[in-house]
């Protein structure tokens, strides 16, 4: 088995772009929720969930590791990243959340109870039942 990234640098930005121009690769006109970006993560709608429950259990979320990668690859800035981090990171994923709750058998009142639960105190605080983060970038 081989991977591309035997032969060069995973920058998911540039593969992107390679895949566009020689192979015409598409993508919709929205980026995804919880980020900035419009290219990565395409083949599954639990992936903004998945990214959601990091940025609640850890308190970063997609668009905090998206961001850090492409600041590290000269792609953005750290003072772009920081700002589409302000915009986009924990926003939650009501796109394809109804079809993924059927898929896992569970009710929205019940999916809160569960993200609720993963809530860190040392991270989250409540005020008048909505939830605060305490240590924003």
């Amino acid at each position: 088995m081989y991977h591309f990234s035997f032969f060069e640098k995973w920058i998911t930005q540039d593969n992107y772009y390679y895949a566009k121009e020689k192979m015409g690769f598409g993508v919709g006109l929205a980026r995804s929720q919880g980020t900035y970006t419009s290219y990565t993560s395409l083949d599954d709608k639990v992936d903004e969930l998945y990214y959601y429950m990091q940025y609640i259990k850890f308190g970063f979320g997609r668009c905090t590791s998206e961001a850090c990668i492409d600041v590290r690859d000269n792609i953005i800035t750290r003072e772009e990243g920081v700002r589409l981090v302000r915009l986009y990171d924990g926003e939650f994923p009501s796109e394809d959340l109804n079809e993924v709750l059927e898929y896992m058998g569970i009710t929205k009142k019940k999916f809160f109870q569960i993200v609720d639960k993963f809530r860190s105190k040392k991270l989250w605080n409540k005020k008048k039942n909505k939830w605060y983060l305490k240590y924003k970038l």
